[in-house]
């Protein structure tokens, strides 16, 4: 399965997000607790990809998501223009990035 998600990520975005889906699909079938649990689904999801973490399940509600992480990022580098990202590789693929997003899940075809 990391291989797999490897050879996406080399290929593309739109891939990627096709293959995280099906996991996210999988997980969400599999365990109800998935649907409700943010973390609980991310620990399923990294697990289907081989990754072996062992975060007790009465802390994870003690830590924030990485989806809030991200877009804490987010809001302080794009809205307030503080701690921008100093390598122009990741400036670029980072517009890249949101640009295909957009068209993947702005257009009427989606995943």
């Amino acid at each position: 399965m990391i291989r797999e998600i490897k050879e996406v990520r080399e290929t593309s975005l739109k891939a990627e997000h096709i293959t995280v889906k099906r996991i996210v699909e999988d997980c969400l079938a599999e365990d109800i607790k998935c649907r409700n649990d943010d973390w609980w689904l991310l620990i399923k999801v990294l697990k289907k990809l081989n990754f072996n973490i062992y975060i007790p399940y009465e802390k994870l509600s003690l830590m924030p998501k990485p989806e809030s992480i991200r877009r804490v990022r987010q809001h302080i580098q794009n809205t307030e223009k503080r701690y921008i990202a100093t390598d122009e590789k990741v400036k670029r693929s980072r517009r890249q990035a949101e640009s295909d997003l957009r068209k993947l899940y702005g257009g009427n075809y989606g995943i």
